[in-house]
């Protein structure tokens, strides 16, 4: 909680540096991933990425992992044990929207209209009845929009979230031979 008071304070004051560069998205989610291993290998969770090569943005690389590694864990959190997580992409004309899609507890329309705002407290439990804060998706808000995209979220009660989030279109860099 204490990182993502201080992380959201920079980005508030414009303290932190963006550096974009091309960021092949398959690779940064299995890094996240590998770091989520401890916790989602006791709740069996079944993760499909349907996520390749042509997924490449032009952001700032730590930040997006931050992106990531919050929506991961939070898919994990709010999924129940034999759940599953999906990650999709599409390519649009000047950017890439990247899907987090799982098969959690859902989130109330009225709560999701306020999901991103610093001013309204949610109350929502994981499924192990523990309360988050809410701040670490008000970081990704945060993120998303100085990187030039928008995030959103689809949610039914019951059948699951789908957070969304486009960021600039990268290039592929091979490199010389």
């Amino acid at each position: 909680m204490l990182e993502n008071l201080l992380l959201w304070s920079r980005l508030q004051s414009n303290k932190m540096e963006i550096v974009p560069d091309n960021i092949i998205i398959e690779d940064l989610l299995k890094s996240v991933l590998e770091a989520c291993l401890n916790i989602y290998s006791g709740k069996q969770i079944k993760f499909s990425r349907n996520i390749d090569d042509k997924c490449v943005v032009f952001a700032d690389r730590d930040l997006t992992e931050i992106v990531l590694l919050n929506l991961v864990t939070n898919s994990i959190k709010y999924t129940p044990s034999g759940g599953s997580v999906i990650f999709n992409y599409k390519l649009l004309d000047s950017k890439v929207q990247i899907d987090v899609i799982d098969t959690g507890v859902g989130i109330e329309e009225e709560d999701g209209q306020k999901i991103f705002r610093i001013d309204k407290k949610l109350k929502t439990s994981d499924t192990a009845g523990i309360q988050g804060s809410g701040l670490g998706l008000i970081i990704c808000q945060d993120i998303i929009r100085k990187s030039n995209g928008e995030i959103w979220l689809e949610s039914k009660v019951g059948e699951g979230t789908t957070f969304s989030f486009t960021l600039p279109k990268g290039t592929i860099v091979s490199t010389p031979n």
